[in-house]
């Protein structure tokens, strides 16, 4: 369980309240992928953190974890595997259903799917998001990367909001964030 200090980054975080709705705190990083110098940082603290450790596999949720997972996987030398919502992957799939949304949202129900064949029994999988707020994203990504039978080794997000308790939900799966608010 470790958050590194990435204070210089945090500048780049547009804070936009209520969006989507009343009420709600948004943490917008894309002012921070936007700018070369600091977004090659944050990649290179990942890229150090990660590519000294097994790692077969990044998994990694849409829309905005696709960009960093990718990126990461890129540099460390793994595969990346998609999860996606509704439906939207051409090949068979696996599926989980998990709340959407914040924290408050639970009622709110999004699937998310994996295709049935993008993980091997034994691979060593870190999942990445942009943020972790409430964890219910994180832990369908472990759901169904564990369903078929792959380890996953950590968690890892650009920004995490300790006040949704996403650390305490994804239990025992080790977290690493760059930054907390």
């Amino acid at each position: 369980m470790s958050t590194e200090d990435f204070t210089e980054g945090f500048r780049l975080v547009r804070k936009v309240d209520n969006f989507p709705r009343p009420g709600v705190t948004f943490y917008d990083l894309t002012p921070l992928m936007a700018d070369a110098l600091f977004f090659g940082r944050a990649m290179e603290r990942f890229a150090r953190r990660f590519s000294r450790r097994a790692v077969d596999y990044v998994v990694s949720p849409e829309s905005r974890g696709y960009m960093f997972g990718a990126a990461l996987a890129s540099k460390i030398g793994a595969g990346f595997v998609p999860v996606a919502r509704n439906g939207s992957l051409p090949f068979k799939s696996i599926k989980v259903q998990c709340p959407a949304g914040y924290h408050h949202d639970i009622n709110n129900v999004k699937e998310l799917s994996m295709h049935e064949d993008a993980l091997p029994k034994g691979a060593k999988v870190l999942i990445v998001d942009d943020i972790l707020g409430s964890g219910h994203t994180a832990l369908a990504c472990r759901q169904l990367a564990t369903s078929l039978g792959a380890e996953v080794v950590e968690a890892a997000f650009f920004l995490e909001i300790p006040g949704l308790e996403g650390r305490k939900l994804l239990g025992d799966t080790s977290v690493y964030s760059l930054m907390t608010v």
